[in-house]
């Protein structure tokens, strides 16, 4: 049979806001869906439980259920579009569509991040493709980029803004000198917030998309209980604002790096230097800089939120599995390779280096900044700046005592601030974050 007079059929379970931009996309971009896919490409079916966005599949001409077995089992059905979101049903959704012999195309980072061994197990079983392009970064291509166009590098680090709406809350907070809270406000009301941000702002969805993106390079299952997590919630303006002082902006950053044949990962707060790439992506956009052993440095930027962008990336994902399978190719090779068997060799976090902004509240006393510089002597904490404010009118919090370290190991920096912590002239705990050098180390 001619591929392209084959016809190639899709099921859509959930239809909320990726969704509902799918369906647009099928229906502007037809014709250049067709070329592209080289086959009859349609959608069959969609499915949402919620019974009132029927109209939307109806005004179609497509079939509706709020049954999604009316989508994984149904044997028209040749792949399978999972929006739904979470891991429970969703995981049933995928697994249930592997089993019937679909192939997947899903957008559900925590589903992968998770269940990683799981799902590429089994589409490897059943000789399935499972594609996941809009797990990360919207419409940024990085998946593919990492998966494919990177294969013969040596992947040295991955460094990403992958949330836009963490990196919405601090670019506000930055421009207008903002609390987290107001912040956090504003973005709900323009709707770059969800109601319960949690997964946001505690670093939980970042951790979930470098977990995706490491896996993908080092060829194992990098779990996100493997990050060290810390979300933004904690950020005071004073701190941004004292970085901009030093020439630093900060970002909430997903890193993931192999040292001497070890894994560490993190997600934290970083200061930026304010001329490199990081720092001009504002908003809801997202970066992704990429360190390949031979490719070099290659970043990414694009919108990593909102329905459109999803959508482009779901279909170019459905549009490819459309095109094996109308050349029957289709999950013949698993599109994600790698070894169960192998094991996640983790670094020791505290041996891990890097320089450091410290910022300590301390009593207006003569010999306080000389207390606290014994105490980082003490642990070999080798200071690079400091700055103490002098206050202009009485201070009830105290004065904020600023400093920024040379390279040196995060565990003996902790070490001291636990140390600072204790002394009676220092009110309330440090602050400190890690700072990004102008290579991305």
């Amino acid at each position: 049979m001619n591929p392209r007079t084959q016809s190639v059929t899709v099921g859509i379970v959930g239809i909320g806001t990726v969704g509902a931009a799918l369906l647009d996309l099928f229906e502007t971009n037809d014709r250049i869906i067709r070329g592209k896919a080289g086959c009859h490409l349609q959608v069959g079916v969609v499915c949402d439980k919620c019974a009132d966005r029927a109209k939307i599949a109806r005004s179609r001409g497509i079939r509706f259920s709020t049954d999604y077995r009316q989508v994984t089992d149904d044997p028209s059905v040749d792949i399978v579009v999972e929006l739904v979101g979470g891991t429970t049903v969703a995981g049933e959704v995928v697994m249930r569509a592997l089993e019937n012999g679909k192939h997947v195309v899903t957008a559900n980072k925590a589903l992968l991040a998770s269940r990683w061994d799981a799902v590429f197990s089994l589409a490897r079983q059943r000789r399935r493709a499972v594609y996941f392009e809009g797990a990360v970064a919207g419409s940024i291509p990085v998946v593919q980029a990492l998966n494919e166009g990177l294969a013969g590098n040596h992947i040295r680090s991955i460094t990403g803004i992958l949330n836009g709406t963490t990196n919405y809350i601090l670019t506000t907070m930055t421009a207008g000198g903002r609390s987290y809270a107001a912040a956090l406000a504003e973005a709900q009301r323009r709707g770059f917030a969800e109601a319960d941000p949690t997964m946001d702002v505690t670093g939980a969805d970042t951790a979930h998309k470098l977990a995706i993106l490491s896996s993908i390079a080092y060829s194992r299952w990098v779990k996100p209980s493997h990050l060290c997590v810390q979300g933004i919630r904690e950020v005071e303006p004073e701190d941004i604002s004292f970085a901009r002082g030093f020439g630093y902006v900060m970002k909430l950053l997903g890193r993931g790096e192999e040292r001497d044949g070890a894994y560490h990962g993190e997600v934290r707060p970083y200061l930026i230097p304010s001329d490199s790439v990081f720092a001009s992506v504002h908003n809801e956009f997202n970066a992704v800089m990429i360190q390949g052993s031979h490719a070099g440095d290659l970043v990414f930027v694009g919108r990593g939120a909102g329905g459109a962008a999803a959508a482009s990336a779901v279909l170019s994902d459905v549009i490819y599995v459309a095109r094996g399978t109308a050349h029957h190719t289709a999950g013949l090779a698993p599109y994600v390779v790698y070894d169960p068997d192998l094991e996640v060799r983790l670094a020791n976090r505290a041996e891990v280096p890097g320089s450091f902004y410290i910022r300590c509240t301390a009593v207006d006393r003569p010999g306080v900044l000389a207390q606290i510089a014994a105490v980082l002597g003490r642990h070999q904490v080798s200071l690079a700046s400091v700055y103490q404010k002098q206050p202009i009118t009485a201070r009830p919090r105290g004065v904020p005592v600023v400093m920024l370290t040379h390279r040196i190991p995060e565990g003996r920096l902790e070490s001291a601030l636990a140390e600072i912590d204790s002394l009676t002239v220092v009110k309330g705990k440090p602050a400190y974050y890690k700072i990004l050098d102008s290579a991305g180390t």
